[in-house]
């Protein structure tokens, strides 16, 4: 067998000025079983959602909730969207940790 598949998403909330899930608030990473999930910093209110789904489960998996998610994401109150391959030097916690950083970058730091 190869090495582990890893997928990196983007979490997207409602965002009041667009009238879509076009805010992100966190970087959920999967590869193998390993999870590992950043949060964009002062995104508390518009995480919630997505912080009480991940909460919820514990500590199962992620990798299966996130496929679920992506297949059933309505796009106007929550959304996801898989980021490119990221920078296989990291492990899994950097990568998802710079893919943030990369987010705040984008962004202009919100």
């Amino acid at each position: 067998m190869g090495e582990p598949v890893r997928r990196l998403y983007v979490l997207l909330a409602y965002d009041p000025a667009t009238g879509c899930a076009t805010r992100p608030v966190a970087v959920a990473g999967v590869e193998g079983a390993a999870s590992a999930v950043s949060w964009v910093p002062l995104e508390h209110l518009a995480a919630e959602g997505w912080r009480t789904r991940i909460a919820g489960l514990g500590d199962a998996p992620l990798v299966g909730p996130l496929r679920r998610w992506e297949a059933t994401a309505d796009g106007i109150s929550v959304d996801l969207a898989l980021l490119p391959s990221s920078d296989l030097d990291l492990d899994l916690v950097g990568a998802v940790e710079a893919a943030v950083a990369d987010l705040l970058a984008a962004v202009g730091g919100r």
